[in-house]
């Protein structure tokens, strides 16, 4: 989905109208165009000259793609009318209870800094590659400079961290966490059934149990080496659903990688393959860029609803006042 149609659809939901519907209907009046489909999979085969393009389609690109998240929604989350313990997407805010027969695309390393005690989901200080905190970023998001100029570095070959939010403390912190402040996180791209991206973010709790599944993984692209075979991260259909987890820290939810399939059908092999070709060069700072423009755009519609009702009650005053004095 395009950033022009995600800021067109909050511009003319009407009250009570879901996202969805609003989507729906502004499609049937054609003030909305659908993304096209070799955006997201480009064709097999060059199209013949006797094809014509719709001239809709010729001024968008790949660059003008928005991979929209999912997100996790947590009991302490504060995302207005979110249901606990589901997937939710940011930027066309659907849910879903699991994510079905979706497939990583690449994966890419980060971390995140919370403030202690914050949890509305606001950083501190963030790094999109686990290497370097994203400067520019976190100066429009906390107004401060990251906490280090680099998380880690290399030294003879090897990662040291150096940022002392992202070393391992030797004593306990005060409540008794004896892991970093500034958190490990790991961003995967992501298509579903239907081959639409979309990203996905674990960090804290979730960290450990996507960790088993890549080692799992990694040990079957072994083992199919040994057999002349070929597998990548892509080679795998899963279904993730989200379990709730309750301990002296509170409850929370926590992902279940319910099934975890190899991937054999050529054809869908093929599919993915072009996928990934198209979308390796997405990243998660531009779906995040994405969703605080239309968080901004929500923003200024709210505020021109509110100064219309306002200046409707004036008016309506004005007339009753009005009317008053005639009598």
């Amino acid at each position: 989905m395009m950033l022009t149609e995600l800021q067109t659809i909050n511009q003319n939901r009407r009250q009570g109208e879901t996202f969805n519907d609003a989507k729906n209907r502004l499609r049937n009046e054609r003030k909305l165009t659908q993304t096209p489909q070799h955006l997201l999979m480009p064709p097999v085969e060059e199209e013949p000259d006797w094809v014509t393009n719709d001239d809709s389609e010729e001024e968008f690109s790949s660059d003008d793609l928005i991979v929209p998240r999912y997100k996790i929604i947590q009991p302490s989350s504060r995302i207005e009318g979110a249901k606990e313990g589901v997937f939710y997407n940011t930027l066309t805010h659907e849910e879903r209870p699991k994510l079905e027969n979706i497939v990583f695309l690449t994966r890419q390393n980060g971390r995140v800094l919370f403030p202690p005690g914050d949890f509305s989901g606001t950083r501190e200080c963030f790094s999109y590659d686990g290497v370097a905190p994203s400067r520019e970023a976190v100066l429009q998001e906390s107004g401060e400079e990251p906490k280090s100029e680099y998380c880690v570095i290399k030294t003879n070959g090897q990662k040291k961290t150096i940022c002392p939010f992202a070393m391992w403390p030797d004593e306990p912190t005060e409540n008794g966490s004896r892991s970093p402040k500034c958190k490990e996180a790991i961003n995967f791209l992501c298509v579903d059934e239907l081959l639409s991206p979309f990203f996905l973010i674990f960090h804290g709790m979730g960290i450990p149990v996507v960790k088993s599944l890549l080692g799992s993984i990694y040990l079957k692209k072994r083992q199919a080496m040994l057999q002349r075979k070929e597998l990548h991260l892509r080679s795998f259909s899963l279904t993730i659903a989200l379990k709730l987890q309750i301990n002296e820290r509170g409850k929370f939810y926590v992902a279940s990688f319910e099934k975890v399939e190899e991937i054999r059908d050529e054809a869908h092999i093929q599919a993915l393959n072009r996928c990934f070709e198209s979308l390796s060069t997405k990243r998660i700072s531009e779906t995040i860029q994405a969703e605080a423009e239309i968080r901004s755009t929500e923003a200024e519609v709210i505020e021109r609803e509110a100064e219309v009702v306002e200046s409707s009650s004036n008016q309506q005053e004005d007339n009753e006042t009005t009317e008053a004095k005639k009598s």
